[in-house]
């Protein structure tokens, strides 16, 4: 147990010291991005991204994906976005604009799941609306979990059998099975629409 704890809390300093070192080194940039050419959108699609955070960096290497987190368009005028994630003082389920979802953005792509439809896209949205505010929880499969994939995984499987792939990770202090972006966006009942 002790060893089990010097190894979390090491690998947790190798973490900080590599983030540190990347942050002071490279710059990472961010995009104005042109949104004439996006298709037009519809409620219920998902939206995903690239930022330009170390944690961004790390999920999008460890996935081997280029996008490295997702929402869900809830509504096209003005575009809200719900999504959960982990900030500053911030770690729920929140609802953010376009933009703001944008801010801090290298890259992002839009798909659509096709088994959504006008009869079960109210559903599917109000059941995102219901974790409105929820806690933002990382956590392996088979715990209580709730981040940016397993909000829309959850709502997903009430409509229809959706069962994205889900990825074996052991980096430093996480291990055993997760949903990262790219079980979402390679899943057969996503449809790609965009990318940037």
């Amino acid at each position: 147990m002790l060893l089990k704890s010097l190894k979390c809390l090491l690998c947790f300093i190798l973490f900080v010291a590599i983030s540190i070192f990347l942050y002071q080194n490279f710059k990472f940039k961010t995009h104005k991005f042109n949104l004439q050419n996006i298709p037009n959108l519809e409620v219920g699609d998902l939206i995903f991204r690239h930022g330009n955070t170390i944690d961004s960096i790390i999920i999008s290497n460890k996935s081997d994906f280029k996008y490295s987190h997702v929402g869900v368009i809830i509504k096209t005028e003005p575009i809200l976005i719900i999504h959960a994630t982990q900030k500053e003082n911030d770690d729920k389920v929140s609802i953010i604009t376009l933009n703001e979802f944008l801010n801090n953005a290298t890259d992002f792509g839009i798909a659509r799941v096709k088994f959504i439809n006008d009869k079960n896209r109210i559903f599917f949205i109000n059941d995102l609306k219901n974790s409105f505010g929820k806690k933002f929880v990382l956590s392996k499969k088979g715990d209580e979990n709730l981040y940016c994939t397993t909000l829309i995984e959850n709502s997903l499987s009430k409509i229809s059998k959706f069962e994205p792939i889900y990825q074996d990770i052991d980096f430093m202090f996480i291990d055993g099975k997760y949903l990262f972006p790219a079980g979402i966006w390679y899943d057969k009942n996503i449809e790609i629409l965009y990318e940037n």
